[in-house]
């Protein structure tokens, strides 16, 4: 698959439940574990700066 191909097809779905399970797309993760990033890099720039 061409990444002009990727962006062009429609967004399924960001998780899949199955046989009892939670699967998350990869792009789910992604985004997923870049918000805990960001989260973690704000939490300790305010612990730094004495706020926390």
């Amino acid at each position: 698959m061409h990444g002009k191909e990727k962006a062009t097809m429609a967004k399924g779905p960001q998780w899949i439940r199955q046989d009892g399970r939670l699967w998350f797309t990869r792009e789910a993760e992604r985004q997923f574990y870049f918000i805990l990033t960001v989260i973690m890099l704000i939490l300790g720039i305010l612990y730094k700066l004495g706020v926390l």
